[in-house]
């Protein structure tokens, strides 16, 4: 079975409810559906949640020098969207 993903492990995200960015850590599949562990930063304190795609988005904010081609977390990123 193949499931097509919006975004793969190593991207930054914006999680929208918080207006903060995050780096996708791990993705999994459950009877939910797809869900992602986002690591973001907040008041120079780190947290790690689940969320869903629709909680998402890859309009990330810009903040000085924190952008979509910089990878702060030195983490591999994939180029497959599917999770088999």
């Amino acid at each position: 079975m193949t499931i097509d993903t919006k975004f793969n492990i190593g991207e930054i995200v914006l999680i929208k409810d918080i207006k903060r960015n995050g780096i996708i850590l791990e993705m999994f599949v459950n009877e939910y559906g797809v869900q992602y562990r986002v690591r973001y930063c907040d008041n120079s304190t780190f947290s790690n949640v689940t969320l869903f795609e629709k909680e998402l988005s890859n309009e990330i904010q810009v903040i000085g020098s924190f952008t979509n081609n910089i990878n702060p977390f030195n983490i591999s990123m994939s180029t497959s969207n599917s999770v088999k």
